[in-house]
């Protein structure tokens, strides 16, 4: 199949001219102009309310790091973690420390003074631990 060059007569410039298509007019670009300005707004109202409004909060909003939400099987298992194991020093004196801050937020004087390393029973006029001669804060 040859390609055959249609060519036609103007009047107006007196020429053989290959035709071509109409341009816009300025009221149609105008026209275009709007349409698209349009098109992209919609777009763009839309994309903002399923960002805003629609998409899940995950992110940390200070160091923008995705987090992960804990379960519920979760959250028991890391209350059952924090409880106070008392076979160690540690988890005696922390129990004591509680019993302490119960007593004084009932009113209570503590009655009893504890060694704040070993978790022992002091008298009150000690200034060192019986038990590992540690000094003592009052």
């Amino acid at each position: 199949m040859v390609n055959t060059i249609k060519v036609a007569y103007c009047k107006i410039c007196k020429k053989e001219v290959e035709p071509g298509k109409k341009k816009m007019d300025t009221w149609e670009r105008v026209a275009w102009v709007l349409i698209s300005l349009a098109t992209i707004g919609i777009g763009l109202i839309v994309y903002l309310l399923y960002r805003f409004r629609y998409q899940k909060k995950k992110y940390c909003p200070i160091c923008n790091i995705e987090v992960k939400f804990k379960t519920e099987e979760e959250k028991a298992k890391e209350e059952e973690e924090a409880k106070i194991d008392t076979s160690t020093a540690k988890g005696k004196v922390l129990e004591k420390v509680e019993q302490v801050k119960k007593q004084s937020k009932t009113g209570k004087k503590a009655e009893k003074q504890f060694c704040e390393f070993c978790g022992s029973q002091v008298p009150s006029s000690a200034s060192e631990c019986p038990s590992c001669n540690t000094k003592l804060s009052k």
